[in-house]
């Protein structure tokens, strides 16, 4: 028989959210310390990821649309770090 799900299954998704903020933060620290022209330069390259995402997803090559909305978010940080400099 299959198993029941668990009572716990909100802390259980918790866990795994904490594990991926620690993740993020240490990528901002990261973003925080390079100077404006590599984060400049690094928003380029962004930006033409998310791109090439777009052409991929409209001819159905794009399996994970996560990694989209993933690439505007770090598109986001980067320009909010710009912004702050």
């Amino acid at each position: 028989s299959a198993p029941l799900p668990s009572a716990n299954w909100r802390s259980r998704g918790a866990e795994r959210g904490e594990s991926n903020m620690a993740k993020k933060s240490e990528q901002i620290k990261e973003m925080l310390k390079q100077n404006k022209d590599s984060l400049q330069r690094i928003l380029k390259e962004k930006q033409e990821d998310l791109r090439v995402f777009r052409f991929d997803l409209s001819a159905g090559k794009v399996k994970d649309v996560r990694a989209i909305r993933a690439a505007k978010k770090e598109i986001a940080r980067i320009n909010t770090i710009l912004n702050k400099q």
